[in-house]
């Protein structure tokens, strides 16, 4: 990839995106009413153009689309963007990115959850929605930092891991090599 995909614009282009499903009649269903269905409407469209694409392709075909294959990158690219970290397809770190995005995504909506009850009890105030607001934003800058301190550790460790390997198959070598004395 050559340049760096325009991730911060792409609920915007959705929006654009599932609108214009209504207004050529793709979806009967207002983005606004009912944004899952409105989504679901895009998707299977996706799948009817791949499906058309596919037509009388071989699944070993470098055009043929592999749906199942590109919805599973486009989630992984999801998870990417979203913790501003670059796509790893080191499985022992995607475990980790997943484990870290699912625990903060509790955190994010325990805090939604919070939110949602003190603007029910005090009211919907400009001084509690600034509150609420610098609480999300302070939330979403100790998010990043974890997400980086815990790539950088996970770094450390497999360096300091692979290090250690080095030095022991050295050691094993020498070792090995090493003329036997014998009496």
């Amino acid at each position: 990839m050559d340049e760096e995909r325009d991730f911060k614009n792409a609920a915007a282009r959705a929006e654009s995106f599932l609108e214009a499903m209504q207004e050529t009649k793709g979806s009967m269903i207002s983005p606004a009413d009912d944004p899952a269905a409105a989504i679901r409407d895009v998707i299977t469209d996706l799948i009817h153009y791949a499906y058309r694409r596919n037509a009388g392709k071989s699944p070993d075909d470098t055009s043929y689309v592999d749906v199942t294959k590109v919805f599973e990158q486009a989630q992984q690219q999801f998870y990417a963007e979203r913790e501003r970290q670059p796509l790893s397809f080191d499985p022992k770190l995607q475990q980790l990115h997943k484990a870290l995005s699912e625990r903060q995504q509790q955190e994010r909506d325990a805090l939604i959850l919070q939110q949602g009850r003190e603007a029910k009890t005090s009211g919907n105030t400009p001084a509690l929605l600034d509150a609420h607001k610098k609480q999300l934003d302070a939330q979403e800058k100790k998010f990043a930092q974890e997400r980086d301190r815990y790539v950088d550790d996970y770094r450390n460790a497999r360096e300091l891991a692979d290090t250690i390997d080095r030095k022991e198959k050295i050691d094993e070598l020498t070792r090995d090599a090493a003329p036997k004395l014998t009496k």
